[in-house]
């Protein structure tokens, strides 16, 4: 049915800005709009994998769009600070190996490196290509669950993860609307 202010068969543009709830009405959905909307939903069920470590323990956390899983927690007998030795090496191998195995097994949108910056850039550089592409990295002194928290309020993750979002949201509004 035609409205007196939009004629039919025009296109009518709107402004929607980030966390406005948006309402649709249509009489007819066809198979593919209902498929963009489960996919839609689907997608916004994304997650995140954080890595919290120093050289002595790691947390493994699963990022969800509300709150977080805690999926594993190891402790290592790591050589002292300062001390370079081949079993250090061996520790940072095993870390790179176990990061690659949780972004296979969880398949997250992107990876959070959390310790200190001598220990990201050595186990980032082992890390396989693919995963290296979505891994983000911030510092941090603590590893334990309470630093989880703290790592998520930091502004440059939030604008990070907040930009990932807008942007999946986005493409799926202009999929839809087109």
């Amino acid at each position: 049915e035609e409205k007196d202010d939009i004629p039919k068969g025009s296109f009518q543009g709107m402004s929607i800005e980030e966390d406005s709830e948006v309402s649709i009405k249509k009489t007819r959905w066809g198979k593919n709009d209902i498929k963009t909307l489960n996919d839609a939903v689907n997608n916004s069920k994304k997650k995140f994998l954080l890595v919290l470590f120093d050289r002595e323990e790691v947390i493994f956390a699963l990022i969800k769009n509300r709150g977080y899983e805690l999926l594993e927690r190891k402790k290592e007998n790591a050589p002292k600070k300062y001390y370079q030795t081949s079993d250090e090496n061996k520790l940072l191998m095993h870390l790179s190996k176990d990061i690659e195995e949780q972004f296979h097994n969880h398949q997250p949108q992107k990876i959070i490196l959390a310790g200190s910056s001598f220990y990201i850039t050595n186990v980032k550089e082992r890390l396989a290509d693919i995963v290296k592409k979505i891994t983000i990295t911030t510092q941090s002194t603590n590893v334990n669950e309470n630093e989880i928290g703290n790592i998520l309020r930091k502004d440059e993750i939030k604008k990070q993860l907040d930009e990932i979002r807008f942007a999946e949201e986005l493409s799926i509004v202009e999929e839809f609307l087109n």
